[in-house]
């Protein structure tokens, strides 16, 4: 009975943990952030029917940047950068996917990912998405990215190259340790996307497949 009794306490503290646990998340903020991600993302990929040009779709792409860089200013100045712990994994990661857009206030960038860093050293923020903006910002610096995650894709040869990386030989070691999948693999995975895209083209072009990289293919090293 006493070990039936010592059973009972302790499920009942864990609940309580629970719930304390999960009353931490500000629920509030964590929406806000899901929406200004949203905003960005659904324009983006799905713009409403009635957009009929590149300068109408580019110029309320720049509204939203602004709408949310503002927005985001606040939150970040109120409370750093929102981790785990404040607005759980979906909120903190999409706070990262607001910041990571914002390239027109490299600045601000900078101080986010600082903040970042300090998340992910405490395991309460995304490694994988500190390496993106780590590259991102370092890219637009015009200095050689760190994890390889910044890439372009080339029409003519139907395949996806990385912008500059430093050491790249060590490269895939570094994503790794971030949680990022190989190189190659990460590349292959993009071109095939983007030659899926471009379906009808290449057909007409007489292309039947991809250029893919092969795994591993010892040019990033081991993963």
């Amino acid at each position: 009975m006493k070990n039936l009794g010592k059973l009972i306490v302790l499920f009942i503290a864990l609940i309580f943990a629970t719930i304390n646990a999960y009353g931490q998340i500000d629920t509030v903020l964590r929406d806000k952030i899901i929406q200004m991600a949203n905003k960005d993302q659904d324009w983006m990929m799905n713009p409403p029917k009635n957009v009929h040009d590149n300068s109408q779709f580019f110029q309320r792409m720049e509204e939203i940047y602004q709408e949310n860089y503002d927005d985001a200013k606040v939150i970040f100045s109120k409370f750093g950068f929102p981790g785990y712990n404040r607005v759980g994994k979906d909120g903190s990661d999409k706070f990262w996917l607001v910041v990571q857009h914002l390239n027109k206030w490299p600045d601000f960038q900078k101080l986010v990912l600082k903040k970042m860093e300090a998340e992910v050293k405490k395991k309460n923020a995304s490694p994988d998405k500190y390496a993106y903006l780590l590259d991102r910002i370092n890219l637009n610096k015009g200095e050689l990215q760190i994890y390889g995650t910044q890439i372009w894709y080339d029409v003519r040869y139907h395949r996806t190259f990385p912008y500059p990386i430093v050491d790249i030989k060590t490269v895939n070691k570094r994503r790794k340790a971030v949680g990022l999948e190989a190189l190659e693999i990460y590349l292959n995975t993009t071109t095939e996307s983007h030659f899926a895209l471009r379906d009808s083209i290449n057909l007409k072009s007489g292309v039947k497949k991809p250029w893919l990289y092969k795994v591993p293919s010892h040019m990033f090293g081991k993963y």
